[in-house]
């Protein structure tokens, strides 16, 4: 021990050793799974004498204004190496490259539509045995709009909420995306009310780094409107509001629709006509499924919903990745 501990000091007071200097943690911010955003959670390169970066690990000699090793493009966000990457050795506990999140974090904000038949934990269970992960979460009192959901604390508060970053103790990572739904007759009476709610969601999601994006659910008609037709007045409000915001939109209504059509023999709502069955419930997971993960929900469980067999759960699954192909309703990570 006593010869390690001269050679250290030898080292230590005699030796030039590299200087490892890690980059500041860039706050609580989503992952991107397309290799174009903010990203967080894996190792610098590590910086010594036989390696080629080894200039960037003595920044604080010769440019002590810079904050990492790595050069970096200028902004607040400073995440592109203006280098290529080079497979080095590693530092922990850094946030500089890129990386796929084990699981993603998604809240609904809505109301007992896609509450209905506890459509989050279906789509937590049908995750686990696919290619990504899902932690969903609902909070969707009964007959809630949009509106009411931008006037409320626990929609704020659920919006905030975040989660630990374990490759990084100094880090917190938000909800990747809340999912909106509003009422579904609320887009075609009053479509004005839906976009202002919508912006101030917007604005929360955004302070707490995240996004949204919005679920377009079935509908039914009324004594003015046939349900084809309110559908289609609906949809084209949802579309217009969300490029606005420049926000997707998952468009599980259209499922529906085509599910009606070839399958009659599904019956995907409940006996009212309003709330989904377990069958609809589950293609609004497909879809969703589709949406977060750009993966087909081929071969997935039925989520715990037991009366979806399994010739049906294909069919549904089918028909949301068809949907999701020729709409391409994708959520950008």
């Amino acid at each position: 021990m006593r010869k390690f501990a001269l050679i250290f000091l030898v080292f230590l007071f005699f030796g030039e050793y590299p200087q490892v200097q890690a980059s500041q943690a860039i706050g609580s911010h989503r992952f991107n799974l397309r290799f174009n955003g903010v990203n967080r959670g894996q190792p610098v390169t590590f910086a010594n004498r036989f390696n080629p970066f080894y200039q960037w690990g003595r920044q604080r000699v010769y440019n002590s204004n810079r904050r990492s090793m790595l050069p970096f493009a200028k902004g607040p966000n400073p995440v592109i190496p203006v280098n290529p990457w080079a497979p080095t050795n590693t530092v922990t506990f850094t946030t500089n490259r890129v990386m796929f999140p084990h699981t993603l974090n998604v809240l609904f904000l809505g109301n007992n539509i896609i509450g209905a038949q506890d459509m989050a934990a279906v789509l937590s269970r049908m995750s686990q045995h696919g290619k990504q992960r899902i932690r969903a979460k609902t909070y969707a009192p009964q007959g809630y709009t949009l509106f009411n959901h931008s006037v409320d604390i626990h929609s704020h508060t659920n919006i905030s909420t975040s989660f630990p970053d374990f490759k990084n103790f100094t880090n917190r990572i938000p909800q990747h995306v809340v999912v909106l739904q509003e009422h579904s007759r609320a887009p075609v009476y009053t479509p004005g009310i839906t976009l202002s709610s919508a912006q101030r969601l917007d604005l929360v999601a955004k302070a707490a780094k995240t996004q949204v994006a919005f679920f377009l659910p079935h509908v039914k008609g009324d004594q003015f409107y046939s349900t084809p037709y309110m559908y289609q007045r609906a949809e084209g409000s949802i579309y217009g509001i969300a490029k606005q915001l420049n926000a997707p939109v998952i468009p599980a209504g259209l499922a529906w629709q085509l599910v009606d059509a070839r399958h009659p023999e599904i019956i995907l709502r409940d006996r009212y006509g309003f709330l989904p069955s377990q069958h609809g419930a589950y293609l609004n997971a497909c879809m969703m499924y589709c949406a977060l993960t750009w993966q087909s929900p081929l071969g997935l469980s039925n989520g715990g919903l037991y009366q979806v067999r399994e010739r049906e759960a294909k069919i549904l699954q089918r028909t949301a990745w068809e949907v999701f192909v020729a709409r391409q309703g994708t959520i950008p990570f």
